[in-house]
């Protein structure tokens, strides 16, 4: 699998404004990279000694679980993390947030 990386700043004028409608943006840079049987999860694990560090979680699990710990995070927010099964995980990797843990306790959830 080949992933295509660019990134774009506004056209160089002495102006900061960004005319989208004149699509105002120039390339600035280009990365390639390609993924392979190197770069898969158990292969990056067995580079850390076998020990994986991070939760194979999803982003809206992170972004959960981030909101919980702010106070920010709906009822609905909260359920959905802990049916998830994204704590277990977190736990496992010793990065589940305490915050979190309290928020969630304090809110009537059973962990």
């Amino acid at each position: 699998m080949l992933a295509v990386f660019s990134s774009f700043h506004p056209n160089p004028g002495g102006n900061d404004e960004i005319d989208i409608e004149r699509n105002d943006f120039i390339p600035r840079s280009v990365s390639f990279c390609e993924f392979g049987p190197a770069t898969t999860l158990p292969n990056l694990i067995q580079k850390t000694g076998g020990v994986p560090r991070y939760a194979n979680v999803t982003r809206l699990e992170l972004l959960s679980e981030r909101l919980i710990d702010l106070g920010l995070a709906s009822r609905e927010m909260m359920e959905f993390f802990v049916d998830s099964g994204a704590i277990e995980k977190l736990r496992e990797v010793g990065r589940f947030s305490t915050k979190a843990e309290a928020a969630l306790i304090k809110a009537g959830f059973e962990l």
